[in-house]
C-alpha cells in the first residue's frame, strides 16, 4: 500500500484527536455540495489493493485510485491508520473536480492546532430514503409461553399498528423494564402488546423512563462536539408479569456483563469488533461488526445528529494477502429496539473447545440503506445506541438472570434444579427408584429449565414442585414463617452468636442440630437486619 502521509505516524491519532478535527473542520466538509455524512475509524483500503509484502511495505496500487471506494467494496485491514471518513453521494475524480470547480475537492487530510495532521477517507455511500416500511405479521414469529430479548411487541398510534423488538430486560431495583425504542412506545402510559401463545395480551405499559436526543458532550464530557446531538432512541416498557419474561436473547442465550463504555474508555478498538443481534420482525440472527463510531446522519437547524454505532456486514479474513469474505447483514424494518452484543470467543485450552460469549453493547434504533454496486442491490448499516449510557442516564441496571448481579438468594431455577438433581445422586436401589418416579413432583428437568416449562416464581393456583414449595407458596399462605422458609446457612452478623454462621455452629455441636436453635439464630438475624432499625 503506498502511505500518502509519510512524514506523520498516523497510530498516534487518538479518538479525541479524530473528533477534534472533525468539529473543527465539519461545516467546511459539509458545505461541498457532495458530502452527506461523517464517521471516525480507521481508513478503508479497496479490496482489490495488493497487502504489503516482506520487504515492501508500499506495493504500488496506483492503477486502482481511479475506482471508487465504498463500504462494500473496502475494508479495514491491520496497517490502517486512523481517519475520519466522509461519506459522498457521487463518487468524482479529482482530476474532473479541478475542470468544473477546485473549490469542491475535499482534502487529504485535516491540520490540527498542534499540528497534527488527521487523513481524510472518502466514501462513496449513495443513501436510499425509500424503504419498504410495510410488515407481514403474517410471518412473524411470536412467543409461544415465555418473552424474552429478540421477540416483537406492538403499540397502536393513531390507529396504525407498530412493531418492533425487545432488547432486554433492565431493572431500577423496584421495577422491572423492557428496554425498546422510543419512537415505538410512545408517552407515558401507552399499552403494548405482544402476541403470547397465540393471542394478543397487553404486556406492560409505556414508562415515562425515556431518552431522544441528548447533548453530545453531556455524554461524552471529555470529546468534542458543538452544536450536535446524540440521538439515542430509548423507550422502557413496565412490565406487567414477571413470570412472562425469560433474561435471556431469543437465539442466543445467556448475556454476559455489559460492555461499559464511557467518556474515557472508548476507543478505536471497538471498530471491526464482531457483533450479533436477533430481530423480532426479519425472526432471525443477525451478525455484523462495527465499521464507524459517531455516525454524523443529518443537520437540522444548525444542530448535528449523531449515533454512537454504525454497524454493517461482517466481514472476515480469509488469509494476510487475500480478500476477505464478506456476508449480508440480514435486518428488517421492525428490528430496531433489538439488543446488539459483542461476540467474543476465549481461547480454548488444549483439548477443550473455545467458548463464544456474547457482551451487550447498544440497542438497534434504525437503519441506513446504502446502494451497494446499483441501486439494485441495497444494504442497510445499523445505527445503534451505546447501552452503558443508557443504563447511566435511566439510572437502570441490566438484568442478565434472574438470580445474577441482583439479591444473594438461590432464586426458583436454583431450587427445582437441586431438587430434581438430588434425585439422581441416590444410591439405594428402592429408593433412586421413588425418586426418579417423582422427580417432576421435586423439581424440573434441564430441558424443562431451559425452554422455560415451568410455574411462575409467584404464587399462583398451579402445581409447584415440592423444590420451591417453601419459597412460591408458604411465603404468602404462611406470611409469619416467610423468614424461616429456608436456611441460610452461610449468613453472618457480628452482633449475633459471635458472628458464626448456623454451619459454622451446627458442626460444633450436634445440640444445635435443632428447630428451636435454628428458629432462635434466624428471629436474632431478622433483628440485627438493617430493616428493623
Amino acid at each position: 500500500m503506498s502511505f500518502p502521509f509519510k512524514s506523520y505516524d498516523f497510530t498516534a491519532i487518538s479518538l479525541q484527536d479524530l473528533l477534534a478535527a472533525r468539529d473543527l473542520y465539519h461545516l467546511h466538509l459539509m458545505n461541498k455540495k457532495n458530502v452527506v455524512a461523517t464517521a471516525v475509524g480507521y481508513y478503508r483500503i479497496r479490496k482489490v489493493d495488493k497487502w504489503p509484502a516482506q520487504g515492501n511495505i508500499n506495493p504500488d496500487n496506483s492503477r486502482n485510485k481511479h475506482i471508487e471506494r465504498t463500504l462494500a467494496n473496502s475494508e479495514v485491514r491491520p496497517y490502517s491508520w486512523p481517519a475520519i471518513l466522509v461519506f459522498v453521494e457521487k463518487w468524482e475524480a479529482e482530476k474532473d473536480l479541478l475542470e468544473k470547480d477546485g473549490s469542491e475537492i475535499l482534502p487529504k487530510s485535516l491540520y490540527l492546532p498542534d499540528g497534527k495532521a488527521v487523513p481524510v477517507c472518502i466514501i462513496k455511500a449513495e443513501k436510499i430514503d425509500e424503504t419498504n416500511e410495510e410488515v407481514d405479521f403474517s410471518k412473524i414469529n411470536f412467543p409461544r409461553n415465555v418473552i424474552s430479548g429478540g421477540f416483537p411487541l406492538m403499540t397502536e398510534v393513531q390507529k396504525e399498528k407498530r412493531v418492533a423488538s425487545f432488547g432486554c430486560l433492565v431493572t431500577d431495583g423496584h421495577l422491572t423494564y423492557a428496554l425498546t425504542n422510543k419512537h415505538v412506545v410512545g408517552k407515558k402510559g401507552t399499552p403494548v402488546k405482544t402476541i403470547l401463545n397465540g393471542k394478543e395480551i397487553v404486556v406492560g405499559k409505556a414508562s415515562d423512563l425515556q431518552l431522544g436526543r441528548i447533548p453530545f458532550e453531556d455524554i461524552y464530557t471529555t470529546l468534542k462536539g458543538n452544536s450536535v446531538y446524540l440521538n439515542m432512541d430509548i423507550g422502557l416498557v413496565e412490565v406487567n408479569d414477571l413470570n412472562q419474561w425469560k433474561t435471556e436473547v431469543f437465539g442466543i442465550g445467556q448475556l454476559e456483563r455489559m460492555i461499559d463504555l464511557d467518556t474515557n474508555n472508548i476507543s478505536l478498538q471497538l471498530i471491526s469488533q464482531k457483533v450479533v443481534g436477533f430481530g423480532g420482525v426479519s425472526g432471525k440472527k443477525f451478525r455484523g461488526e462495527i465499521h464507524a463510531l459517531f455516525y454524523r446522519y443529518k443537520s437540522v437547524g444548525g444542530f448535528e445528529y449523531i449515533c454512537d454505532f454504525l454497524i454493517g456486514p461482517e466481514t472476515q479474513y480469509i488469509s494476510s494477502k487475500e480478500n476477505k469474505v464478506e456476508d449480508v447483514l440480514s435486518v428488517s424494518h421492525g428490528d430496531s429496539g433489538s439488543l446488539v452484543l459483542l461476540e467474543f470467543k476465549d481461547e480454548a485450552k488444549p483439548g477443550e473447545t473455545s467458548e463464544t460469549k456474547y457482551y451487550p453493547l447498544g440497542v438497534l434504533w434504525g437503519t441506513h440503506e446504502f446502494a451497494d454496486e446499483g441501486k439494485n442491490k441495497r444494504q442497510p448499516y445499523v445505527l445503534a445506541t451505546c447501552l452503558s449510557s443508557v443504563c447511566n442516564l435511566l439510572n437502570v441496571e441490566l438484568v442478565r438472570n434472574w438470580n445474577l448481579d441482583l439479591v444473594n438468594t438461590w432464586g426458583k431455577t436454583g431450587h427445582f434444579k437441586i431438587g430434581a438433581k438430588a434425585c439422581e445422586l441416590v444410591s439405594s436401589r428402592k429408593l433412586s427408584r421413588l425418586l426418579k418416579a417423582n422427580q417432576k413432583n421435586i423439581g424440573y428437568i434441564d430441558t424443562d429449565l431451559i425452554n422455560s416449562n415451568t410455574v411462575g416464581g409467584k404464587y399462583t393456583k398451579d402445581f409447584v414442585p415440592l423444590a420451591d414449595v417453601a419459597d412460591i407458596i408458604w411465603r404468602t399462605t404462611r406470611p409469619a414463617d416467610s423468614g424461616n422458609h429456608f436456611a441460610d446457612v452461610d449468613e453472618k452478623n457480628q452482633d449475633v452468636m459471635n458472628n458464626q454462621s448456623l454451619l459454622e455452629l451446627s458442626l460444633q455441636n450436634d445440640a444445635n442440630i435443632d428447630i428451636d436453635f435454628w428458629l432462635d439464630f434466624d428471629i436474632k438475624m431478622d433483628l440485627a437486619s438493617p430493616i428493623f432499625h
